[in-house]
């Protein structure tokens, strides 16, 4: 990359210029749709341009790039997956699923498997939160805090299904 000084604006549009096309060679590699693939790009640089400031001077600005993008894929992955996981669910309420009897194992297998392990060892296996703190190695606190974003994730879940009665 040329020497552009001490201009973050400067140094990112050289970046961009040198590795839009790499970048988004690798993205839809992983992701294997262009849609997707310039959403995440774009998200990529826009990541760089938030820290381009110390990107600039980072060893390997390039590498940077592709760690983030790489990231990137690997979230859009995972959404995707909870977003199938919570289409079924909800193609079986759309068929006359009581959603009010639905597996909870359905339920919590739409939230990552961190939320989904609190909230199993809580209210199905019914450890307190000592108990979980102690098997987890963290302290009850945490444990607490855990397990109210993953209510309230599973809040929004459980909303979401309820909507399609």
């Amino acid at each position: 990359m040329a020497d552009i000084g001490e201009d973050p604006q400067r140094f990112f549009e050289q970046l961009y210029a040198d590795c839009y096309d790499f970048i988004l060679a690798v993205v839809v590699k992983d992701i294997r749709n262009r849609s997707h693939a310039d959403d995440i790009v774009q998200d990529t640089f826009m990541a760089a341009w938030d820290a381009a400031g110390r990107l600039r001077d980072h060893p390997n600005p390039a590498g940077w790039l592709v760690t983030a993008a790489k990231y990137k894929c690997l979230h859009f992955h995972r959404a995707v997956k909870q977003q199938r996981k919570l289409a079924e669910i909800m193609a079986g309420v759309h068929r006359g699923a009581n959603p009010e009897a639905l597996d909870a194992s359905a339920l919590l297998a739409c939230l990552k498997p961190r939320d989904a392990e609190i909230l199993s060892l809580f209210y199905i296996r019914k450890y307190s939160a000592r108990e979980i703190a102690e098997r987890l190695g963290v302290k009850e606190p945490s444990v607490r805090s855990r397990l109210a974003r993953a209510r309230k994730k599973l809040g929004i879940l459980m909303d979401a299904v309820n909507r399609l009665k």
